[in-house]
Order: structure tokens, then sequence, then C-alpha cells
């Protein structure tokens, strides 16, 4: 086909007509010729544009887009922006360490919900004998009323009511739980709530009394020797260690109470839920870091170690020199 388009018709015509076949045949071979070089004009350009384009594509960007001034403040105003961040970051982390960190770190109470406790630190009063500034909750060697006195101040049950939300949210069952008399003025939804941190006062105290009496107990009706005055300073040290210790971590969780078959009167629910660390893992830990006990047990002080004085307690209790408190035949570890 293409030699007929380029070539013409090729059957032999008479010869009176050849002259004109010739030019009319030369007039269609410059026709083709001008198709031909328009075909190839047109191609070479559309080939030359798809060849810049894909050049604009592919060629990578100029190295020197961005001046040295540029990139400076791009890093600097990339570290300013960490510094706030992260200033404010440290801000927003002291407000929840006071009390949305304590509410993460303890069971769901009540009160913590409606009360933003503060905290403080606080070096507990080690004293073994007596102590300048002990507590008002503390014995020395006798009975003191006023002593007496601060213990059963906290003994004493107070209660104070709660929602039925609030109960749920203790994972209790609010159909189980006391309510108040609407005589009370509380409304028809008020639950009977107290804190644990109050029985477990009463706990230690109870362990307290149990403790005096033994202590004052008859001697000549004893049928075992009497323990002796540096067991009940050591007693006392431990009462009081535990009562700092309790009011120092404040437990706010809450107990509930139920109505219980044969009882009249509110029966305390006991199963209090808390939020605890995992004391066999401490127990793990110690076990693995702690060193054998006779490497403890067998210290004694150097030469030229500093020392610290002893309380004149000590010397009223042992007026010769160097007795040691550790030895059990004196009762500390009866």
């Amino acid at each position: 086909m293409l030699a007929t388009v380029l070539g013409g018709d090729r059957t032999p015509h008479p010869p009176i007509h050849s002259a004109v076949t010739r030019k009319s045949r030369r007039g269609d071979e410059e026709k083709d010729q001008s198709a031909e070089n328009l075909l190839l004009s047109t191609t070479s350009s559309v080939d030359e544009d798809q060849d810049s384009t894909q050049w604009t594509v592919t060629q990578p960007p100029s190295c020197r887009a961005f001046s040295p001034r540029t990139v400076v403040n791009l890093v600097l105003f990339t570290f300013s922006h960490f510094v706030l961040g992260h200033s404010i970051s440290e801000k927003y982390a002291g407000s929840l360490s006071h009390h949305t960190l304590l509410k993460k770190t303890s069971y769901f109470s009540p009160v913590l919900e409606k009360w933003d406790i503060k905290t403080f630190d606080q070096q507990a009063d080690g004293a073994f004998f007596e102590s300048p500034h002990s507590s008002r909750f503390r014995n020395a060697r006798t009975l003191f009323p006023s002593a007496e006195a601060a213990w059963e101040e906290l003994d004493t049950i107070h209660t104070f009511p709660i929602t039925a939300d609030e109960v749920r949210s203790l994972s209790k069952d609010h159909s189980l739980a006391v309510k108040f008399p609407e005589s009370y003025g509380l409304g028809s939804e008020a639950y009977v709530a107290q804190l644990d941190i109050f029985h477990q006062i009463h706990c230690l105290n109870l362990l307290r009394h149990l403790s005096w009496n033994e202590f004052n107990r008859d001697p000549s009706k004893m049928q075992k020797k009497p323990f002796s005055e540096l067991h009940w300073i050591h007693v006392f040290h431990c009462t009081d260690m535990l009562m700092q210790t309790l009011m120092c971590q404040g437990s706010l969780d809450v107990l509930t109470f139920n109505w219980m078959e044969t009882q009249e009167w509110p029966f305390p629910d006991f199963y209090v839920n808390h939020q605890c660390r995992e004391f066999e893992a401490i127990v793990e830990w110690q076990e693995e870091h702690a060193l054998p006990l006779m490497m403890g047990g067998n210290i004694t002080r150097p030469e030229g170690a500093k020392q610290i004085p002893a309380p004149d307690a000590y010397y009223e209790m042992f007026p010769e020199q160097n007795v040691s408190i550790h030895d059990k035949r004196r009762g500390v570890g009866a």
C-alpha cells in the first residue's frame, strides 16, 4: 500500500497521455514528500517534549535551595520548640505528681475524687529510746495519760456518706451496702462508708493494748520471767514506728458496711480493695541482692569511726559502759 501511495498508479497508459501523467506523478510525489516531512517534524517535536519532561521530573533538586542562614534558623527554631515543649511537659508532670498521680497510685476513693490532699516530705522519728520530739502517741518507759487519750481519740469509728455510683466504683454491690436512714436528711441514696486508715489504727491499738496488759501484770503472778525494761522500750518503739507509717501513708481507701445475719448493727466489709506493690517480688529482690546474714551481723565498729551520742536513757538503764542493747538475754529480742 505504501508503494501505491508513494509511487502512484503503475498501470501502463496510452502515449497521448504520458506527459500529463508524468506531470501529475511529479505533483503527487511532491505532496507525498511534504506529508512525510511534516510527519517526521511532528514526531521529532513530540519526542523532544517527552525528553524534556522526563529530564525535568528526574532532575534532583539543587543543593543551593537552602542557604546556610536558613539552615541555622531552622535548627534554632526546632531547638526552641523542643525546649518549650520540654518545659511545658515538666510543668504538667509536676502538677500531676501532686494529686492526679496520687490517684493513679491508689485504688478508687471517693475522698480523692473530691479533695486535693497535700503531701510533704518528713523524716520519721526513729528514736529507740525516748525522743525529745516524740509523737503524742508514744509512751516512754511508763504509761502517759496524754498518749492514751490520743490513741483512743482515733480509735473511735467515724463514718461518712457516699453515693451508689461510688459504691459500685469501689467494686462493691450497692444492693448489699448499708444506707444511712432517710431521717438523717442525707437522702435515700446515702451509703455508710469509713476510711480504712482508721480501721488500721484500730488494729494497731488493739495490739498495743495487749502489750500493755502484759506490761501491767503483777510479776508475782506471772508464770514466766517478766520482760525487761529494755524489752518494753523496744515494744514502744515498734508501735510508734508503725503508727508513724500509717499516718504518713494516710490510706484513703474506703470500706463499706453490710447487714450480717445475727447482727442488728452494720458490719464492716473488711474486704477493702487496695492498689498494692507486689510484695513477693520485693522478697525475691531481697533474696537476690541481700548479703548473707552473718556478713551483716558480724560488723563491729572500727577504730576512729565517727559516733553519734548515746541518749541519756541508755546511761540511766546501763550505768556500766558498752552494754550491747542487741543482747537477747537483756530482752530486746524476747
